[in-house]
């Protein structure tokens, strides 16, 4: 039998590990450098945190969010937590992410993401002609625009650039609230209302009325470039032919436009 190395732990004190897990633009890639692709964090004592495997190489991630063999579930804290959006690829166990994987792969091939390239490169253009005109600009909020107008025209159909600052603050919250969850030794029961889950509930309602505006939109206009939205309105599951409900579709949209994959989970 192979044996394989095992990830090295983690050496940096509490404060830091607990930012690595805050800070999702950057904490992962602390680790990264100071350990390598895949590393173990650990907290003592043992009852304030589970160990989490930190993984940044993208055939790491692939392994553990793609793997078709059900080694890696999605019982982490912090695929239950973001549960909170709704079930989607991101989130739902191994047996219920095969039926789901299924019906939305199609959209992933080489063909149609070779075409999200042509989006990716008029986004870019016009927002650095846009640049050179201004003289200085805020980094943050332009790449905002940036990652909000590709993800709209290529999935969506829509144009979200101009709503970058709009849904900036409700995605940041959703986020914070996700990784505050899973960095506290100690939580609030998931039904006692509390401030961080209205905020929680505000920002995602204001993501659902992007959505929603999209669905609707591609209901009414076929050929509005919603591929994400019109692949699911026409998917079937191959094992029982059901089309997949609107709450599925939101679920889905939300996990595209809010969260993309996540480098941590339990080890």
């Amino acid at each position: 039998m192979q044996a394989y190395p095992i990830a090295p732990d983690v050496t940096l004190g509490l404060r830091a590990k607990l930012n690595v897990l805050r800070v999702f633009h950057t904490g992962p890639g602390v680790v990264r450098d100071e350990c390598g692709p895949v590393a173990i964090i650990r907290f003592k004592p043992r009852w304030l945190l589970p160990p989490l495997a930190v993984v940044t190489s993208p055939q790491g991630i692939r392994d553990v969010l793609g793997g078709s063999d059900g080694s890696v579930d999605k019982a982490d804290k912090v695929h239950a937590e973001t549960r909170a959006w709704g079930n989607n690829l991101f989130n739902l166990p191994h047996a219920k992410w095969t039926n789901r994987r299924r019906v939305i792969q199609p959209l992933f091939t080489k063909k149609h993401v070779a075409s999200f390239a042509d989006h990716i490169g008029a986004a870019a253009d016009a927002l650095t002609d846009s640049w050179l005109k201004q003289g200085s600009i805020d980094v943050d909020r332009e790449i905002r625009q940036l990652t909000l107008r590709v993800l709209g025209q290529s999935i969506f159909g829509i144009d979200l650039g101009n709503r970058a600052d709009d849904l900036a603050i409700p995605l940041e919250n959703a986020r914070r609230w996700v990784y505050g969850r899973i960095s506290r030794p100690v939580r609030a029961p998931g039904w006692l209302p509390t401030p961080p889950r209205h905020r929680l509930r505000v920002a995602l309602k204001a993501v659902r009325t992007v959505i929603e505006e999209a669905i609707a939109s591609a209901r009414e206009d076929l050929d509005s470039g919603a591929e994400l939205i019109q692949l699911l309105m026409n998917a079937t599951d191959p094992e029982t032919g059901r089309p997949l409900t609107d709450r599925a579709i939101m679920s889905h949209c939300e996990c595209v436009h809010g969260r993309g994959a996540d480098p941590v989970c339990d080890a």
